[in-house]
């Protein structure tokens, strides 16, 4: 592996690092939702919701397409799949903010949910050598490729996996009562 691809190996870590303690932090909000902190993370969520939802999913898509079409890691079967509700999420997420509308949040939860069970699962296969259930060296990467490893948990699967389960969190938490 060269130094450029060292380096965005480490980037998208760093930030997907970031995204699973703002995932605690949320979760720790909204399961107390009495201190000073949890009115004001919840209150932030409701307002900033979708950008952050956008920034996300725009990330995943970026990081996405700088893994397959410049650096060459070849995406498999889940791979597209999970491309495919995440894009989809960057897109309508995009729509939502330009509009300044926020009646997504069910639309964006049934694509975050299927995207979020295919990450868990593929982390599952690479990590775990859970047999895959689909034809995953026919055309294209293998499913149970790891690339890389960082902070001996983060692998592109798991990134996808953090992605789509902080979006679940955040549009639950955007959902949520609590003003």
């Amino acid at each position: 592996m060269n130094s450029q691809t060292l380096l965005i190996n480490n980037i998208f870590s760093i930030l997907i690092l970031g995204s699973n303690i703002f995932f605690l932090l949320i979760l720790f909000a909204m399961i107390s939702r009495t201190s000073v902190l949890s009115h004001r993370v919840l209150k932030f969520l409701k307002r900033y919701s979708y950008t952050i939802i956008f920034l996300l999913s725009a990330g995943g898509v970026i990081g996405s397409l700088i893994y397959s079409e410049f650096i060459g890691f070849e995406p498999c079967v889940l791979c597209w799949y999970q491309r495919i509700f995440l894009y989809s999420i960057a897109i309508l997420s995009l729509v939502a903010l330009i509009r300044k509308e926020k009646i997504l949040n069910n639309y964006l939860l049934a694509l975050a949910i299927p995207g979020a069970i295919i990450g868990l699962y593929q982390y599952a296969v690479t990590q775990l050598g859970a047999p895959s259930l689909t034809p995953c060296t026919a055309e294209g990467g293998s499913c149970a490729v790891t690339y890389f490893v960082n902070f001996g948990y983060i692998t592109i699967p798991f990134m996808a996996f953090s992605s789509f389960a902080l979006i679940i969190l955040i549009t639950l938490a955007d959902m949520s009562k609590n003003k």
